[in-house]
């Protein structure tokens, strides 16, 4: 009895899964994420022509994509046909995270010694927060939430 429902709810997973791998808004959302990466892909690199020539037919082929999957004749493509699509697109995908990784990152932000060091805006123009409370100028008291 109780392997018959395990075995029932497995099933029903298995077909939620299915589901959500061919629905047109799940690939919509990754040609959407992957024209993401090559817009920022194109920006790292702004000097190779050739890759931008590749950068640009990925955006345009992402375009595409996105506009079928708004389609009803993509929602009539069977199951089989939009499963081999899954992995052309996590192929492009991964090689633009490849891409992007030996970019320079960013400088570090500058960090402050004290965490509780604060910034007070000068006294001809205090701030919302300062008109608010009051307080210009003077050192916040430490709340309860700070450590």
């Amino acid at each position: 009895m109780f392997g018959w429902l395990k075995d029932r709810i497995e099933a029903v997973k298995a077909q939620r899964k299915l589901a959500r791998q061919v629905d047109p808004r799940s690939f919509k959302r990754m040609a959407m994420e992957i024209r993401d990466l090559a817009l920022l892909a194109s920006q790292l690199n702004p000097r190779e022509k050739d890759i931008h020539k590749l950068i640009r037919s990925v955006i345009v082929e992402m375009d595409r994509l996105s506009e079928l999957a708004d389609r009803p004749e993509f929602r009539k493509l069977s199951t089989g046909k939009k499963l081999l699509l899954r992995p052309g697109l996590a192929e492009p995908r991964v090689q633009l995270l490849e891409s992007i990784e030996p970019a320079p990152s960013p400088p570090p932000p500058l960090l402050l010694a004290d965490r509780h060091t604060y910034c007070f805006a000068p006294a001809d123009n205090p701030g919302p927060v300062a008109r608010a409370t009051g307080r210009r100028g003077k050192a916040p008291t430490r709340s309860r939430w700070t450590t």
